[in-house]
């Protein structure tokens, strides 16, 4: 069914610790609750999320690095009746008594969105749009030719009653393997990844260990692979690739892949997918053979883009999904039927009554030599209000400021160049690998 670094579990296996999850849940604590998970161990979260929806209960999914008493304070704040906790020992459950207590008429998936831009807002999807969106994502899945399509059993999310994760993938991608380098606590591991995987009757490898020499070497072993992954993660595997980059096909979500890093992979082969979405609408769009960062792929054919702007003026992406219409927050464009992403309207720094977006400046400083890591955000200035900083992990110890300014003034217009530069040990980044913007400055 599927694997989690070098462990295979079977159906079997799963079948079983689904009932011993859900023997630890009163029965009257099942249908139309609320239950939260944190957890970090994928059997667990794939078996007790589809136990409870199985019992006509709800999930919120919470990161399963969250300490013990913030897990609780934050399922119980949003009315959970009980959670599913590790804490370092075996999962187990515990019954809540939140002061207003949720319930829903429908199984549903609760998250928290990010909060890397802003404080993190609580989300509830029914999980009948979590199942269409499986079954789209699956169609629209930039699969290989001699794939076969359809699924083979054995996938987790819900039975046929309750909404399972049903739909054959159009696209095929059943022989591949994918390695997913991201939790399954998160959307795109446990959606895009793990469960469109077992839809497709794909066997997926879920990867927990943190050394990223074991998915290094776990790739190289794997042949018709398919890597599931945010770009820092990819830039971190494709660096220890010295000699050559084996990777075959990588699946990106999370942010733009870097340009240098997007021509590297291409020129070493490897077959590029790139995908958007948000916590709201879930996978919006997906496409392979990027034109540019910024180009995501087609939208799925569960949504519909209904505004965005032209490549001149780009505009925020607002899309209906299941009924819904979401405003992403996100500046982009459609050109020739695919969707581009630019980056989050609230990053756009204002200089002069000039707009620069972070990512353009980004690539343009990671083509430098000796620049390991890049980002870019505003910073006040006395006299323009806003001015462009970048922080910089560098690769070599004789790097300079001026160095990178230089460099910045031969390739931007003069208000694009970063007035401030910072040289720092790390950027700071999410578990998943995603930059956390409130912590720049």
């Amino acid at each position: 069914m599927f694997i989690v670094n070098k462990q295979r579990y079977s159906r079997g296996d799963f079948e079983r610790r689904k009932r011993e999850l859900a023997e630890s849940i009163p029965r009257a604590g099942r249908e139309g609750k609320l239950v939260a998970l944190c957890l970090t161990e994928p059997l667990d979260i794939l078996a007790a999320l589809e136990t409870t929806i199985d019992g006509g209960g709800s999930v919120l999914l919470l990161n399963g690095e969250t300490p013990a008493e913030e897990a609780r304070r934050k399922a119980e704040e949003a009315g959970c009746a009980g959670i599913f906790h590790a804490g370092g020992g075996p999962t187990a459950y515990t019954a809540l008594r939140p002061s207003a207590p949720r319930t829903s008429a429908e199984p549903s998936l609760l998250q928290y969105s990010s909060g890397t831009t802003g404080e993190p807002k609580l989300i509830e999807r029914p999980w009948r749009d979590v199942v269409a969106e499986i079954e789209a994502y699956n169609r629209a899945y930039p699969g290989d030719s001699n794939d076969s399509s359809g699924s083979s059993g054995g996938s987790s999310g819900g039975s046929s009653e309750s909404g399972g994760s049903g739909g054959p993938g159009g696209s095929g991608g059943g022989s591949e393997t994918p390695i997913i380098l991201v939790p399954v606590s998160h959307s795109f591991g446990l959606i895009a990844g793990a469960l469109a995987a077992l839809r497709r009757g794909a066997e997926p490898i879920l990867v927990t260990d943190r050394n990223p020499r074991f998915a290094v070497g776990l790739i190289e072993r794997t042949p018709r692979h398919v890597v599931y992954a945010v770009p820092f993660l990819l830039h971190v595997v494709a660096s220890l690739m010295r000699d050559r980059i084996s990777l075959r096909k990588v699946v990106s979500s999370g942010s733009p892949l870097p340009l240098e890093l997007m021509r590297r992979l291409a020129d070493s082969g490897v077959r590029i997918v790139q995908q958007y979405g948000c916590t709201e609408a879930g996978c919006i769009a997906i496409g392979d053979n990027p034109s540019s960062p910024s180009d995501v792929g087609r939208p799925l054919d569960s949504v519909r883009v209904e505004a965005a702007g032209t490549p001149d003026t780009p505009a925020e992406v607002t899309v209906s999904a299941s009924g819904r219409l979401v405003r992403t927050g996100d500046l982009g464009y459609v050109s020739e039927g695919r969707l581009h992403v630019l980056g989050r309207i609230d990053d756009l720094i204002n200089v002069s009554g000039q707009k620069v977006i972070p990512s353009e400046v980004e690539d343009v400083i990671l083509r430098l030599e000796g620049v390991r890591e890049a980002v870019v955000h505003r910073t006040s200035h006395p006299v323009w209000g806003e001015a462009v900083k970048a922080r910089i992990v560098p690769g070599r110890p004789d790097l300079t400021a001026a160095e990178v300014k230089e460099w910045c003034m031969k390739r931007l217009p003069a208000y694009k160049v970063p007035s401030a530069i910072e040289f720092a040990g790390e950027i700071p980044r999410t578990a998943n690998g995603k930059l956390i913007r409130q912590r720049l400055d």
